[in-house]
């Protein structure tokens, strides 16, 4: 359960840490959620810069921690050095005791020494020289049984003082940077305070950061990465024509799911106690199928709150995408509450005039 939590705890982090890269990129640049070698790319006409993120709250760094997403790196800079491309390659960390840069000389004494077998069943045979061309079959199988991992793991154990790097690791240096990541909290303040420079902070913190965060945890995990790229006007044009929260399970994992709704709640309360000239709902569906039980309840509650002043306000339009034995359920279940609806229905038929003309109900259904 404790691993299950710390994954969870790094995936939240790496939606923030997307979140901080879209809102700090310049324009012109593309942002890739999930690119090349996972979590972030990032494209200027500088050229390409990709990150891993990693979130170790609880933990103080070691070598070990990290070998992996630099050998990530590393089996990606050989491959790339192959056809020309140029990366900037680096890795995003925190731990409770951190280090300001990795020294090539500790990771080099790393690899060298390592006994962990799968490191070396994985990335030996992409950055080390291999003169056997049965291991080097077995190494490239894509499905390998327990006796080929025993044959490498030997191979490479038993050639420990010959190996020799498939590509200069002096070169991926240069292209490879530790970050010293901030703490996860430190981060998503400052994610907020971006926001609250375009907008309000009652919006920035309820609305754009929640409905921000939706927006990179729901495009990470879309399988084309045609549909995985942004820039930070996109979305800050998409935040903007959003006007309420959209929620996912990352969502609710990242705050109490109570918490999340009474701060959704109070927000929403905000923009509903000003005397404001007609409020229309828009209600599809698939909303009031997955609702039918709680519809009647939402409306009484919403007169009892927002129509208590019927000289300063107006009646609220309710839209319903539906067909007409919904409207006539609800309209029922209000009477029985005795609150009258206007819905312009004699019978089955729609009347314009009676719709538009009936100032007495305290709520319209169209």
């Amino acid at each position: 359960m404790r691993q299950a939590d710390s994954s969870i705890r790094g995936f939240l982090y790496q939606f923030d840490k997307l979140l901080a890269e879209i809102l700090a990129s310049s324009d012109g640049q593309v942002i890739t959620l999930e690119g090349q070698i996972e979590d972030i790319d990032i494209v200027s006409e500088s050229g390409i810069e990709t990150i891993q993120c990693k979130y170790h709250e609880d933990k103080s760094y070691s070598i070990s921690k990290v070998a992996e997403p630099i050998l990530d790196m590393f089996c990606h800079f050989s491959k790339s050095k192959q056809i020309g491309k140029r990366i900037k390659y680096i890795l995003y960390a925190y731990f409770f005791v951190n280090v300001e840069f990795i020294a090539q000389s500790d990771f080099d004494d790393y690899i060298k020494k390592t006994t962990n077998q799968d490191i070396i069943v994985k990335y030996f045979h992409q950055i080390f020289e291999i003169g056997d061309l049965t291991i080097l079959a077995l190494a490239n199988k894509a499905k390998k049984t327990k006796a080929d991992k025993a044959q490498i793991i030997d191979y490479f154990v038993t050639k420990q003082t010959e190996r020799k790097y498939l590509i200069s690791l002096d070169d991926f240096f240069e292209c490879f940077e530790y970050r010293k990541a901030d703490k996860h909290e430190a981060l998503k303040s400052r994610i907020i305070k971006y926001f609250e420079g375009v907008i309000d902070t009652t919006t920035a913190f309820g609305l754009y950061y929640p409905n921000a965060f939706y927006k990179v945890a729901m495009m990470s995990s879309l399988s084309d990465a045609s549909k995985r790229t942004i820039t930070k006007a996109k979305l800050l044009t998409w935040l903007s024509e959003q006007k309420i929260l959209l929620a996912n399970k990352w969502v609710f994992e990242k705050a109490d799911r109570k918490k999340v709704l009474k701060g959704q709640k109070s927000y929403l309360s905000q923009i509903f106690a000003g005397n404001t000239e007609i409020r229309a709902f828009v209600f599809s569906n698939s909303f009031l199928k997955n609702n039918e039980g709680i519809l009647v309840s939402f409306f009484i509650e919403y007169v009892k709150k927002y129509f208590s002043k019927k000289k300063l306000q107006k009646q609220p339009i309710f839209i319903l995408e539906s067909d007409i034995s919904i409207l006539q359920e609800i309209t029922m279940g209000l009477h029985s509450y005795q609150i009258k609806v206007n819905h312009g229905y004699i019978l089955n038929s729609f009347i314009e005039d009676c719709f538009a003309n009936d100032t007495d109900c305290p709520l319209i259904f169209r």
